[in-house]
């Protein structure tokens, strides 16, 4: 997966959004910030993600 994070990070991307076989399983997704100089995550849930999505584009 750090492959992945490198080539989401090379792109320009703010955020990653993980939806692994854990995540999936409970309905949630993890959102990683790519640009916060931490790699701050945080867990949403996966059937609310039009309401939480609209807040990543807005924080940019």
């Amino acid at each position: 997966m750090k492959s992945q994070f490198k080539k989401a990070d090379a792109s320009g991307a703010l955020y990653a959004l993980v939806f692994g076989e854990e995540e999936s399983s409970r309905g949630m997704v993890t959102v990683k910030s790519l640009r916060d100089g931490v790699g701050a995550q945080v867990e949403r849930p996966l059937d609310t993600i039009a309401q939480w999505s609209g807040t990543l584009q807005s924080a940019c």
